[in-house]
């Protein structure tokens, strides 16, 4: 490969990483759009007492389904330790930490890139 090739290369790929946060910032612009939406919708359908609505081809129904929250890495390590407390197993922490370590994965070195502006170039715009 070329010096030039390179030079293209750093220059797209500094555009792409800022598209892809601009693009982040919009998804994340329209999720939240989207959830007061619905929220609006769920509460017509409450106040009406309706379990559905239909508009033109779209249908909207209210379900309810399970939803798991996440817990901490802290609230995890606290339930399997009383379980394991509860099974009569000895030594509590230190398995705790083994299964703990065990479920995030074998660790493996892969190569990575860091991008940053140079602090010392001025920004031509």
């Amino acid at each position: 490969m070329s010096a030039h090739q390179i030079q293209s290369d750093m220059r797209e790929l500094k555009e792409l990483t800022t598209e892809i946060k601009r693009m982040k910032m919009t998804l994340k612009l329209l999720n939240l759009k989207k959830h007061e939406i619905e929220d609006r919708i769920k509460d017509y359908l409450d106040k009406n007492e309706q379990p559905g609505i239909k508009y033109q081809s779209l249908v909207v129904l209210a379900t309810e389904k399970k939803v798991r929250k996440r817990k901490t890495v802290e609230e995890r390590a606290n339930e399997v330790a009383q379980i394991l407390e509860e099974k009569g197993i000895h030594d509590v922490d230190d398995t705790v930490l083994e299964i703990m370590e065990t479920l995030k994965g074998k660790a493996q070195t892969t190569m990575a890139l860091k991008i940053k502006d140079d602090p010392n170039k001025p920004v031509r715009i």
